[in-house]
């Protein structure tokens, strides 16, 4: 079960790094285009999703440290 776990712990950190690198550049692009982008419809829609991204990277660490919590018992 350990072993099982321990996986699951690398492959959601996987997941993990390769949001973070997308939130990252979802960042940057939205930065590196105009106020009035930004404050548009679309800008707004991509903020909102890039906040979506950030609250399963948020849902990614509790379930990575809830699970190895499990690994310590």
């Amino acid at each position: 079960m350990k072993k099982l776990i321990e996986n699951k712990v690398g492959q959601l950190q996987e997941i993990l790094s390769e949001l973070e690198q997308l939130k990252e550049d979802r960042e940057s692009t939205f930065y590196d285009r105009s106020e009035k982008w930004q404050e548009s419809e679309k800008g707004e829609e991509y903020a909102e999703q890039t906040t979506s991204i950030e609250d399963a990277i948020g849902s990614i660490e509790e379930a990575i440290s809830n699970l190895e919590n499990l690994i310590e018992l």
